[in-house]
């Protein structure tokens, strides 16, 4: 594969890797793990290496020794490592498609809900405590962001994302001004929202969402959050996108 006058780097190469910075320097001894033991990637292979905010930086694996500087973060056994190849590339940021809005629920479950919101491509994942979550998840003190973060990256890496989700933690009553609330026995969805709004495990306590907000229903049985977040934002998005 010529990757000269390539601008798709991140789906060309051989594999894909979000860090904190678009550097290999910036990989830690599990990257190098996941591309020589788990992948085998070869001598002359093209890595892509992201910071989840558009920048990609191509590399290439190349030949070292035990002795050379950094050779400590490859496969010493096979003895390589990665180059970085010229300048790092900027990928403008996508439109705006949809923020969703989730309720703390047990991490191992928020989890999957936001590797998949980070495959389909959502802008933002806010998350929220509500009088339900907090006694289920013990709310965002059990969640730190640098968990938050390894789910996203490990996922962008994954999907090949160069743009990673912005996640915030911010109060119910600070969204609500925004949010479309996802409610079972309401219309279906037409529209693509500006935000949607997915309860924790149980649903939201009686009168804690006014009656006056708008409201839509996803298909299929009462479903558990993180599937009720994946199908909401799936179906959202197969609308045309709305301004932030």
């Amino acid at each position: 594969m010529d990757f000269t006058n390539s601008d798709q780097w991140h789906l060309e190469s051989r594999a894909h890797i979000v860090a904190e910075a678009a550097d290999s320097n910036a990989l830690n001894s599990g990257h190098f793990h996941h591309l020589f033991n788990v992948r085998r990637l070869a001598v002359g292979e093209k890595v892509t290496i992201c910071d989840g905010m558009g920048t990609v930086r191509l590399a290439e694996v190349v030949p070292t020794t035990s002795r050379e500087p950094g050779s400590r973060k490859g496969r010493r056994d096979l003895g390589l490592s990665l180059a970085g190849i010229g300048s790092a590339k900027f990928f403008d940021p996508p439109e705006f498609n949809i923020e969703m809005v989730l309720a703390m629920i047990d991490f191992t479950k928020l989890e999957v809900a936001l590797a998949k919101l980070t495959e389909l491509g959502v802008s933002a994942i806010t998350l929220v405590e509500t009088r339900r979550s907090v006694s289920v998840a013990g709310g965002s003190r059990r969640v730190s962001s640098e968990r938050v973060m390894r789910v996203l990256r490990e996922a962008g890496g994954q999907c090949r994302s160069v743009y990673l989700p912005k996640v915030t933690f911010q109060s119910l009553e600070d969204v609500m001004e925004r949010v479309t609330v996802c409610d079972r026995g309401a219309r279906r969805m037409e529209t693509r929202p500006r935000a949607l709004l997915i309860g924790p495990e149980g649903g939201f306590e009686r009168g804690e969402i006014p009656d006056e907000f708008p409201r839509v229903s996803l298909p299929g049985h009462v479903l558990r959050a993180e599937t009720a977040a994946v199908a909401a934002a799936a179906i959202a998005l197969s609308f045309a996108p709305t301004s932030k």
